[in-house]
């Protein structure tokens, strides 16, 4: 029996036994992340090629790369059926961005402040991101602290919830 199976049976038989509405709440959810892609978040130091790398994994140029700090938001690629990118504000709403492509890489159109933004969600038909989902994330020692703070509020859950990736590459400029 594989640890993945294991883990479907103890849910199942969590969600059979507990009575408690919460509980059965906080099983479901992670009976449902289960079935989800592996998360996979790149981070590290400005310029260190995470996007770079995100491009590599995916095989297609989709992150910006440039000489200058590109990436100022959290920003998930994930498998979907066509090329999408929504915007997920700090309020909880969600709405859906012009993009166009330079060099082969999304360019995106907040029409926002930065600051109103949490993530971007750039969806592409990829076969290689159905079963990963990769998140670049803004490089930390940004030159904005702001911009680097993003990226430390999303490796460092707070106490009442998870993590949101699974698995972190933390790429080092050596």
């Amino acid at each position: 029996m594989t640890l993945l199976s294991r883990t479907r049976e103890l849910l199942s038989q969590a969600s059979r036994e507990l009575t408690d509405p919460a509980s059965l709440e906080v099983v479901a959810a992670a009976s449902a992340r289960l079935e989800e892609p592996l998360r996979v978040a790149i981070a590290g130091m400005v310029k260190a090629g995470k996007s770079t790398l995100l491009n590599a994994m995916v095989g297609e140029e989709l992150a910006p790369t440039d000489a200058g700090e590109c990436t100022r938001v959290v920003t998930w690629y994930r498998d979907g059926p066509a090329y999408s990118v929504r915007s997920f504000l700090a309020g909880g709403d969600a709405e859906s961005l012009p993009f166009d492509r330079v060099a082969g890489a999304l360019r995106v159109s907040l029409g926002r402040p930065l600051a109103e933004v949490d993530h971007l969600m750039v969806e592409v038909p990829s076969r290689r991101l159905r079963q990963h989902t990769l998140i670049d994330t803004p490089g930390l020692a940004s030159l904005s602290s702001d911009v680097s703070q993003r990226t430390y509020s999303f490796l460092e859950p707070d106490e009442d919830s998870p993590s949101q990736a699974d698995a972190v590459i933390y790429l080092l400029r050596h």
